[in-house]
């Protein structure tokens, strides 16, 4: 009977494990999301370049005993009250960013990386819907007005995240929420993709290995193209919509600058690629 009691809890036990090692993921694994982001150049007021960031699973990792989903260059997780963290830069300290426990009249408060303080969240309503693949709950919220002196809002979805602000860093530039500074241009899962905006365009990464980072900004006279994890050299090329190959260049680990004082204003579609397989490619606007 001893011998029968032992077993049972050290089942409990291993599926207690197991559970906590699957449910700790925020995305699905074959997530992949595509953000457009408007910054200001500070070398030229009023003026702003405009990005966009593709975002991939990179498997999962342990860090201190505590299970993660690599996203991006982002450690993320989900607990089993539906709380969503993400690591700082220091790699110790956990950053709430999103709570889908939570309902309608519900409030709770989430890190301003820019104000270095919390943000009191206020939620409107909730749902869940059935549009992206499973059902998920969404979530529609607003920064507090009385603290704040804005009442700009967002829509939050479960899996998926912030539809107007970036996937990490939700409702930090509370005064611009209507998408003009982040906004989710779409969204795949299991390669199917949900558009947000007809501009989107999500990245194909079948070759792509887990550790290579790829990070891409267009500015008035040039391309900042950010490598990190790989060892040999590639090959960067231009396309305009329409499918022309504008320019080709080969690119390297580490910064690389592309000039485009030749190329007019427009959107792009860019790729890295070691021919004949495309790493991985994305939409750029050059302004």
């Amino acid at each position: 009977m001893k011998k029968a009691s032992c077993i049972s809890i050290l089942s409990v036990a291993l599926f207690i494990q197991i559970a906590a090692q699957v449910d700790f993921r925020f995305a699905d694994t074959t997530a992949v999301w595509n953000y457009e982001g408007k910054l200001l150049q500070q070398a030229s007021p009023g003026g702003y370049y405009y990005f966009t960031n593709v975002l991939n699973i990179h498997g999962d990792t342990v860090i201190n005993t505590t299970h993660y989903q690599r996203i991006f260059n982002s450690h993320v997780r989900k607990d089993s009250n539906e709380r969503v963290y993400v690591l700082d830069f220091s790699g110790v300290n956990e950053i709430l960013i999103y709570d889908f426990s939570l309902g309608k009249g519900d409030t709770f408060r989430i890190y301003n990386s820019i104000a270095q303080d919390t943000m009191n969240i206020l939620v409107d309503s909730t749902d869940i819907i059935n549009d992206y693949g499973t059902p998920k709950k969404r979530m529609f919220v607003r920064v507090d007005p009385i603290i704040y002196g804005s009442s700009g809002s967002d829509v939050f979805i479960e899996g998926i995240g912030s539809l107007y602000s970036y996937l990490f860093q939700p409702l930090t530039d509370d005064s611009q929420l209507d998408g003009s500074v982040f906004r989710l241009l779409c969204y795949s899962e299991n390669g199917i993709t949900y558009q947000f905006d007809n501009s989107c365009y999500v990245g194909i990464n079948e070759y792509l290995p887990d550790d290579v980072q790829v990070e891409i900004i267009a500015l008035q006279t040039f391309i900042s193209l950010s490598l990190t994890g790989m060892d040999n050299s590639f090959s960067f090329t231009l396309f305009d919509i329409s499918g022309r190959k504008i320019l080709q260049q080969p690119v390297n680990t580490g910064i690389n600058t592309i000039s485009t004082e030749s190329i007019g204003k427009g959107i792009y579609i860019w790729t890295i690629d070691t021919s004949p397989n495309i790493l991985t490619k994305g939409k750029i606007v050059i302004h």
